[in-house]
């Protein structure tokens, strides 16, 4: 699977807002098209993006150092304000231990 590597156009947030739904509480559920083992996943001119990828992209206008990952109580959601960067935690976690990434 793909990662964006640069600002998502209009085209992948529509898609984006079109195979998923938005919940209470700001969460997301994905409805559209998955991987064989149930990833979420957004086709876009031949490429499969990782759809939590492009919703760290259309919150941070960049992609993510490492994978993105839901940062709230539900593994499921891919609303764009619930990702995370987990390379930039394990720098983060990495920085206050005083060792080096």
């Amino acid at each position: 699977m793909a990662t964006p590597s640069r600002p998502v156009t209009v085209l992948v947030v529509e898609a984006f807002d079109r195979g998923s739904l938005e919940l209470e509480g700001g969460h997301r559920l994905w409805t559209g098209e998955r991987t064989r083992d149930c990833s979420p996943v957004l086709s876009h001119r031949g490429r499969m993006l990782d759809v939590r990828d492009v919703a760290y992209v259309i919150e941070h206008g960049r992609s993510p150092k490492g994978r993105a990952q839901s940062s709230c109580e539900h593994r499921w959601c891919v609303a764009p304000g619930h990702q995370e960067d987990i390379a930039a935690q394990l720098d983060a976690a990495s920085a206050l231990l005083g060792v080096a990434p």
